[in-house]
């Protein structure tokens, strides 16, 4: 197991416990977070949650790191390797729920999807370049039909 491999396992394991005992402390007190929260436009419990974990345990640099932790797991498959993928899947699911504050949109959206997607477009039309060059048009056809 490579050190990129564990980050992903190491945030999703870190986040798991204290969104389990949010869970429990906004069931302890439901009028507060119905009531008491909104009226004083305070966040909800498992908002205030979220924005403290973000704040204390992800932000910059850690976050960074996250995000490139899954970028080398994904050009390691794309390379061929096994990867785990419940582990990077444990870390995006992470990424997708967190933000820095209540109005941001989420570190998966801000952070991870833009060079993702840039990364994916760079590698499948290589890949594509590739492919035309090196093999016969039924080659092709069957390799995108795929």
């Amino acid at each position: 197991m490579n050190l990129v491999c564990v980050s992903c396992e190491i945030s999703s394991s870190t986040w798991y416990v204290p969104s389990r005992r949010v869970w429990v402390w906004r069931g302890a007190y439901p009028p507060q977070d119905r009531v008491y929260a909104p009226a004083q436009r305070l966040p909800v419990i498992y908002d205030a949650g979220v924005l403290l974990f973000y704040k204390h345990i992800i932000e910059p640099p850690i976050e960074d790191h996250l995000v490139d932790a899954v970028l080398d797991e994904v050009r390691v498959e794309r390379d061929g390797f096994a990867i785990n993928q419940s582990a990077v899947r444990g870390c995006v699911d992470v990424l997708c729920l967190l933000q820095d504050n209540s109005r941001a949109p989420t570190v998966y959206l801000e952070k991870l999807e833009p060079p993702l997607l840039d990364e994916s477009r760079r590698f499948y039309e290589a890949e594509g370049k590739q492919k035309l060059e090196f093999s016969s048009a039924p080659e092709y056809l069957t390799h995108v039909s795929t």
